[in-house]
């Protein structure tokens, strides 16, 4: 925490010398800027002003219940009092532990990038229900995911996770959802972004949830009172 703290400091008072504030959207405004959806150059989905201030990025895992309990617990509130404001920006990047996690990567970034975020938290969601899901196949059913080529075996994981119902339940066809997951482009990129991340938090932290802030790790921060009190401090 202590770290955080300082890591939080340091970075107010580094904007407050180079920046100078990002006007909100005003109150009259036809849309918040949590409506507001770009990628980034590294595949990640933005959430907010793409200029704003602070830029906040969550590495994450759909297979990591504290991600679970991140989303839950943020959903509302940093939408409300940071990205809405206009000063905070929310990017999403995968940190892909298994192959469920990038079923269900590929499956939240199916379609156009505006599905994302409700993808996404609809997802962590269900995260209990989909692991829980796959937990319960029998062993030929488990063997059989890791069989065949890799988009085979992300269809056979997903389907064994229940994700193809609860994804047709979002408004998706099957025949979407197995080209989303057949993606080779897609798979690399959450190849890549995955990569990256390590290289970035070092492999020793890299941990889900892990956080930047404008690129810069926050250390010892993985859940949402603590991350939030730092956000608090950040000028608008």
């Amino acid at each position: 925490m202590k770290f955080a703290a300082a890591f939080f400091a340091a970075i107010c008072g580094t904007a407050l010398a180079i920046s100078s504030p990002v006007k909100a959207q005003s109150s009259d405004s036809k849309s918040a800027w949590s409506d507001r959806v770009t990628v980034s150059a590294e595949g990640g989905h933005v959430m907010g002003n793409p200029i704003a201030k602070f830029r906040l990025t969550e590495y994450m895992s759909y297979a990591c219940p504290r991600c679970g309990q991140f989303e839950k617990d943020s959903h509302v509130p940093l939408k409300a009092n940071y990205v809405d404001r206009g000063h905070v920006s929310f990017e999403v990047r995968h940190l892909i532990l298994n192959g469920i996690d990038m079923a269900a990567a590929l499956m939240a970034r199916c379609g156009t990038r505006d599905r994302f975020f409700g993808n996404h938290n609809a997802l962590l969601g269900n995260q209990i229900t989909m692991l829980n899901r796959f937990d319960a196949l029998d062993i030929k059913a488990k063997a059989a995911t890791r069989e065949g080529t890799v988009s085979e075996r992300l269809i056979k994981t997903a389907q064994g996770a229940g994700l193809f119902e609860f994804m047709q339940g979002r408004g998706y066809g099957r025949a979407e959802l197995v080209a989303c997951l057949s993606n080779k482009e897609e798979q690399q990129i959450l190849t890549a972004m995955t990569n990256n991340a390590i290289e970035l938090v070092k492999p020793e932290r890299a941990q889900t949830p892990t956080f930047t802030l404008n690129g810069k790790y926050i250390g010892n921060v993985r859940d949402w009172a603590p991350l939030e009190a730092g956000l608090s401090r950040l000028p608008q």
